[in-house]
C-alpha cells in the first residue's frame, strides 16, 4: 500500500495533510534474487509518499524489521 499527500507551503510553520490519497502501483517487479522490488507509479512533486510493507514477508515467512518507508519528492527533472 502506498499513501500520498502534500502540505500547504506558507511562511507560518505547520500544515494539515492535503490531497491525501491511496495509490496502487501500475507494475510491481521482484528481482530474481528476491531482495529488490521495482514499483512503477506516477509521482508528483512536492508530495510525501508512505510505503506500507506490513504484509510482506521474507522467504522464511518472517516479517520485515521496518514496516514503513517515507519518501518526499521535492522536484522532478525530466530528461530528453
Amino acid at each position: 500500500q502506498v499513501d500520498r499527500w502534500g502540505y500547504h507551503y506558507h511562511p507560518r510553520y505547520g500544515s494539515p495533510k492535503v490531497e491525501n490519497m491511496k495509490l496502487v502501483p501500475k507494475k510491481v517487479i521482484v528481482s530474481k534474487n528476491g531482495k529488490s522490488v521495482f514499483l512503477e507509479m506516477d509521482l508528483e512533486k512536492e508530495r510525501v509518499y508512505k510505503f506500507n510493507f506490513q504484509k510482506i514477508q521474507t522467504h522464511e515467512n518472517e516479517s520485515l524489521v521496518n514496516h514503513f518507508a517515507w519518501y518526499t519528492l521535492n522536484r522532478l527533472k525530466i530528461s530528453g
